[in-house]
This record gives structure tokens, sequence and C-alpha cells, in this order.
């Protein structure tokens, strides 16, 4: 038989369900893309079309920084290691005996500390698993979401040293940007600087394009401690180097007259043992500072010991006056309010 004759032949049952089968594949992907697109699109312009109070100073407070140093051991927290970090304790209310959430893990903690919730409530239970951090970030109202509520312009200012990325933080740095695209942020920036040069970029835009939220983010000091270990020689330096900037952050908005109304919270997402704190749990990978100091917060106040890191966004609501009932599973800080 000829090829013409071949080819003249009357398809095949089985070509014919092949062909069947692949017309309706290519319509589900195209379904499924057009769904996946709605769902991106809505989730980044959520927050924009339902949120957006008109902000009215509350308490005297005209901004919020909430800084996390990634991996900061309370006992770090010294006027010969950190003085300037320490410094903030004499100014505000502070505890050195904090508790991040467990595992202590970065996403976890993030999460617990955006949305108020434990991890057993928001999901997030390891590193990279971008199902739970979708599900956190979709469903879980978050520090965000609230400073939208009230009117907040948010800006997220993320850390990342200058160099090579592995595959784990290449996935870390993108499950950032998914969620953070996911609340609504108005504007992000990673920036791979020096600390200082991040401190100085961060006053550059509460000066000029004046976000009133803003979380920034500190990596250096979690890497160091990876690489030489917690507490060492090496990782000092570097912490050094971000007490430094965050020092340098505080006489900036002080010299530009922005300090007094400014409400500044630090803290940290877990602390580290050797080289390490994701499978740790001895205390020195779970305890963390946290720091509050601003209008309406008392000054040289130590809190009662063992407040924990999903705690914050509570007390942070209860600082800048927010009365709506919220479902936290943390708890606003006690006893740390000047009214």
């Amino acid at each position: 038989m000829s090829e013409e004759q071949k080819a003249e032949l009357p398809p095949t049952k089985f070509r014919k369900f092949l062909k069947c089968v692949w017309k309706w594949t290519k319509r589900l992907l195209i379904i499924l893309i057009i769904v996946v697109v709605i769902i991106f699109v809505g989730l980044i312009f959520r927050n924009r079309v339902l949120h957006g109070g008109m902000f009215d100073k509350n308490g005297g407070i005209d901004r919020v920084v909430l800084i996390v140093v990634d991996g900061l051991r309370a006992d770090a927290v010294s006027p010969s290691i950190s003085p300037n970090i320490y410094a903030l304790t004499r100014n505000g209310s502070y505890t050195l005996k904090g508790l991040t959430d467990t595992p202590p893990m970065t996403p976890v903690a993030h999460v617990s500390l955006f949305t108020g919730q434990t991890a057993k409530a928001h999901g997030v239970s390891e590193y990279f698993k971008w199902w739970q951090m979708i599900g956190a970030f979709t469903w879980q109202a978050s520090i965000f979401d609230y400073a939208h509520e009230h009117g907040f312009k948010t800006q997220v200012l993320i850390g990342w040293p200058d160099k090579k990325l592995n595959d784990d933080e290449e996935r870390s740095l993108w499950l950032f940007k998914m969620g953070f695209y996911a609340k609504g942020v108005d504007h992000m920036s990673f920036f791979t600087k020096s600390p200082m040069m991040k401190s100085e970029r961060a006053f550059e835009m509460l000066n000029i394009s004046k976000p009133t939220f803003m979380f920034l983010h500190f990596l250096e000091n979690d890497v160091s401690g990876h690489h030489f270990g917690w507490m060492s020689k090496e990782q000092f330096v570097e912490l050094r180097k971000i007490d430094d900037a965050i020092g340098q952050l505080k006489k900036n908005l002080e010299r530009n007259g922005m300090l007094e109304r400014t409400l500044i919270v630090l803290t940290s997402d877990h602390g580290g043992l050797n080289k390490g704190h994701g499978r740790c749990y001895d205390i020195r990978c779970l305890r963390i500072p946290i720091i509050f100091v601003g209008p309406g917060v008392k000054k040289n106040n130590k809190m009662p010991d063992g407040q924990h890191i999903y705690d914050i966004t509570p007390t942070i609501l209860k600082i800048i006056g927010d009365a709506d009932h919220r479902d936290f599973e943390g708890r606003h800080i006690p006893d740390i309010y000047v009214r």
C-alpha cells in the first residue's frame, strides 16, 4: 500500500479518542489559566478594594515601623553587643523573655506575627510549603489588612544579603513576595545592600513616599548564625551592623521631627543554637525580644515574661486605638500603656 493510500485511510477509533482527549485537555488548560489569573488578580487587589478607612492618627501615632531582626536571640540584646537595640528597652516597654511560635522557623513565626494566630490555627508548620503559605495568606487576616482598615499605607522592605541564593532561599524569597502580594501590600522592596544602606533607604521611604505602616526586615544576623554559629564573634559582627543601622534610623527620624509620633516595634522570629534553629526546642531557640517604643507606651517598663510573637499584632492594634472585636489567639500585652 502506497503512502498516499495510507493517508487516505479513515482515522482509527484510537486516533479519534486521542484527538478528543487533546481537545478537552486544551479547553481545561485554558479554563484553569483563566481561573488562576482571576484568583491572582483578586488577591492582589482585594485589600485595595475592601479596605482604606481614614487614618485618624490614633493616639498621636503618625506611623508604625515593625522591625524583625532575623534570628536575634534575646540574650544578644545587651549594652555591649547591641547598644542601640538595648537603648530601645530603656525608652519603651519590653521583654527579653518573649517566645516565638513552634517550630521556631521563619515562615511559621512570620505568619504568627502577622496574623495574631498560633501555628496550629494558621496552618504553616514547615519551610517552603507553598500550599500552607497560600492558605495562610489567603484566608487569614493579617496586620497588613488591619493597617489598611485604619487607612495606613503599607510598605515592606525585606533585607536579603547580597549573595547567590540556594534553591531553598530562592523558594523562600518567592513565597515572601507571593504572600505580601496576596495581602495587598502597597509597595515592596527587596534590598540586597548593607544594613546601614537599608536603614537609609527605609528612612528615605518614610520621609518621602510616607508609608504609615512599614515592615522592615534584617536577615544578615540569621545568615551569619547558620554559617558561623549563634552567639559567635562572626555573628556579633553582623548584629552590630544591624544595631548601628537601627540606631541611625532612630537618629534620622528624630532629626526630622518624626520620632515622637512613630511607634517602633522590634522583635525576632526565633533564636538559635550552634548553627541551626528549625528543629530546636531549646529555650535559646525559642526566646526572643519584644520591644514597643512610642506614643502611648510606658518607658523603661518590663513586660511580664512569656509574651508570644502572636501577641504583637493585637498589641499594635490596641496601641493605635483599634476598638473592633478581633478573633485572635494572641492577646494584647497588658500594663504597657500610658493611657
